[in-house]
């Protein structure tokens, strides 16, 4: 059993205001959302459009689609407002139902110390509890699944319309593309190549990718500095049909004093000119540099590092998806991985492929045989993508003006 609503409460509660912004973060992340942090006010970039999420009472004058509260007294603080108010429940509804088990399991161990199935020996009676939970969430599903849960929409649109084996996609130029078969994903380097040419022939690109897992096996530690299991790493980029970019990595490294990190970069490029930010918790950052590469060479050049790594195993399958399905295959890779440096157990990788040959998801889930420590890789790509400067837009360009 998971933990309950009450244990989540009183470790949420106990969390200073920048911790709760962290986990809040963290629940949207775990979905494959980009999400960039202005103070206590996250904005979360999903397939719906932008949601800013204020995590505690916003500042007056703040504009925000949701708040935060840790109890009823923030509540009481929030004042009326068009914003929708979730507190616990809805968080916990999330953490439950929102996010695959191995996620919850890290986001509670991260930052309540606590397990995903602890128990709540200083709770309320099951039965109350049980009815308790029932009530808040029948009054707060529909709140908790609209604005915290973030399901992969089907793929629509001209470039990614269902079509049958014997016709073309439609590129965005209007010329026809190949579509590609069963037979060309049977290989992972033809896989591969048809991905990137997919990325390069669509208008606009969205990624999202995060690797959970000891930062050496996950391939962000040269050093081979450190296996914790709490390790993560997640990239997402924006890149528009005009060339403008907006990325953002954050690295969460947990173990000693020595090999702690956390850190966020984040680029956002509109024209020749690319500004940075660098927040890596003890102090803010901003860069102002001329733009060498483009946005997609990015994605491409992840593409080619990603999927021939967790795609090439010595058993492979692909199977024909059905027709009302958001992608035309789905590619199966168990075995032993071939391009891996290190043993592993319990191999899988899946990989959801549309007609033109982009990899729209990629699932990883193995467990690294030398540390007993679970490794999950989710990587979506999808378009079109809508690239709008971020919060911190205006503050680099100002702070980096007398570099120019």
């Amino acid at each position: 059993m998971p933990l309950s609503v009450a244990t989540l409460a009183r470790r949420f509660q106990r969390l200073d205001r920048d911790a709760r912004t962290a986990f809040v973060a963290g629940l949207y992340t775990a979905r494959g959302n980009a999400v960039e942090r202005d103070g206590s006010v996250l904005v979360a970039d999903r397939p719906g459009g932008l949601l800013r999420v204020a995590v505690g009472p916003p500042s007056d004058g703040e504009e925000v689609d949701a708040v935060v509260v840790a109890g009823d007294r923030e509540r009481r603080r929030v004042g009326p407002t068009d914003a929708r108010v979730l507190g616990p429940a809805a968080l916990h509804d999330c953490l439950c139902y929102g996010v695959d088990r191995a996620a919850a399991a890290r986001l509670c161990r991260v930052h309540f110390d606590v397990g995903f199935d602890a128990s709540d020996a200083r709770g309320p009676r099951r039965s109350r509890v049980v009815a308790g939970v029932a009530v808040v969430l029948v009054a707060l599903a529909a709140v908790a699944v609209l604005v915290l849960s973030t399901p992969v929409s089907p793929i629509a649109g001209p470039d990614k319309a269902a079509v049958g084996p014997d016709k073309a996609a439609v590129g965005p130029d209007g010329a026809a593309t190949t579509n590609v078969t069963s037979a060309d994903l049977r290989a992972p380097e033809t896989l591969a190549r048809s991905h990137r040419a997919a990325l390069r022939a669509r208008p606009s690109v969205r990624l999202n990718v995060t690797f959970a897992g000891p930062r050496h096996v996950i391939g962000f530690d040269g050093r081979r500095s450190g296996y914790d299991v709490d390790d993560v790493v997640s990239v997402s980029m924006r890149v528009g049909a005009d060339g403008s970019y907006r990325s953002v990595r954050q690295t969460s490294f947990a173990g000693g004093p020595l090999i702690q990190e956390q850190a966020t970069v984040a680029r956002y490029a509109d024209g020749d000119t690319e500004y940075v930010l660098v927040d890596d918790k003890s102090s803010l950052q901003y860069e102002r540099r001329s733009v060498t590469r483009s946005g997609r060479s990015f994605a491409v050049d992840l593409s080619r590092w990603v999927l021939p790594s967790y795609l090439t195993t010595n058993r492979t399958r692909v199977e024909r998806l059905p027709a009302n399905a958001s992608a035309r295959y789905r590619v199966v890779a168990t075995g032993q991985p071939r391009a891996l440096n290190h043993e592993v157990r319990g191999y899988r990788a899946t990989a959801h492929v549309a007609a033109d040959g982009l990899v729209t998801q990629l699932s990883v889930a193995y467990v690294h045989a030398g540390t007993g420590a679970a490794v999950s890789v989710d990587a979506r790509f999808d378009s079109p993508a809508d690239v709008g400067p971020p919060a911190w837009y205006e503050t680099a360009r100002e702070q980096t003006r007398e570099n120019v």
